[in-house]
């Protein structure tokens, strides 16, 4: 695990975070690598609220209205990074992943 009490800087987080990654060997096929941080979140919350932090880090000043979170591999960080700013969310999803007809949502 990761020393997080040490992760001052921008380069020690990234260290933090290569450490918790999970390599899972030839998934989803032979001879690819998949790279599994999920686990992390629940083991490692700090680790996760530490990231979150820094992801908004540059959007603090000037200060967005809201974070447009389009739903993809990263949606765990868009839904997340509106609280490290304290502003609005609106989140966008393909109208296939859905089952009802439309869906809207904005959170404050």
């Amino acid at each position: 695990m990761a020393d997080l009490c040490s992760a001052r800087t921008t380069e020690d987080l990234r260290r933090a975070v290569k450490a918790a990654v999970r390599v899972v060997p030839d998934f989803p096929s032979p001879g690819v690598n998949f790279r599994d941080i999920s686990a992390t979140w629940e083991q490692q919350p700090q680790l996760f609220r530490m990231l979150v932090d820094e992801i908004a880090r540059p959007f603090r000043e000037p200060r967005p209205d809201v974070v447009l979170s389009i739903e993809a591999l990263g949606h765990l960080f868009g839904p997340t990074s509106p609280t490290s700013c304290n502003v609005g969310l609106c989140w966008r999803a393909r109208p296939v992943s859905w089952p009802a007809a439309h869906f809207a949502s904005r959170t404050q």
